[in-house]
């Protein structure tokens, strides 16, 4: 299994130079260690969970996101409600397996499931061209989105480096 930080310093809860440099740039944090002492010892009875990589963990206000490589969703689907309530005892929020992704499509796929996004497209905001993703939803899907604005911007501005709004068609 491969975390946000080295399984040693999670378990023995002393962080390396290497890792320290990590929270001390801010790219992670005490979640990190905290999911990631839970992933370990979750994986001490659900063996397959060995052969996941987490590669990033996003907190909002509403849920924790668990970013993991391709095909960690298939198996932390498959730890279940163990793994859930775990998560749950360290902080009562919704958590969200994603995989990473460079496509911007299928992140929004995967964000927004089950609402099938109509499109998405990069524009250019003046007067600097910063570049946002805009995310194309039908106006009857609007209330049913389980993610809003702010937490969808939060999401793919950590994996894609874009903010994100939405507009309804």
């Amino acid at each position: 299994m491969k975390l946000t930080l080295d399984r040693l310093c999670i378990s023995s809860r002393t962080i390396c130079p290497q890792c320290q440099q990590k929270i001390d740039n801010g790219e992670v944090g005490q979640i990190d260690i905290e999911i990631g002492n839970i992933l370990l010892n979750v994986a001490k009875s659900q063996k397959y969970l060995s052969k996941l990589t987490l590669t990033n963990i996003i907190e909002t206000k509403k849920s924790v996101y668990l970013v993991v490589e391709t095909g960690g969703v298939k198996l932390l689907k498959q730890a279940g409600d163990h793994l859930l309530n775990k998560l749950k005892d360290y902080k009562q929020k919704d958590y969200v397996f994603i995989e990473q992704t460079d496509n911007p499509k299928k992140l929004m796929e995967d964000l927004l499931e089950p609402i099938v996004p109509v499109g998405t497209s990069t524009v250019m905001l003046p007067p600097d061209g910063e570049k946002e993703l805009k995310v194309q939803i039908k106006k009857k899907d609007k209330d049913n989105l389980e993610i809003n604005s702010t937490e969808l911007s939060q999401v793919t501005r950590a994996i894609l480096g874009l903010y994100a709004h939405y507009a309804y068609v």
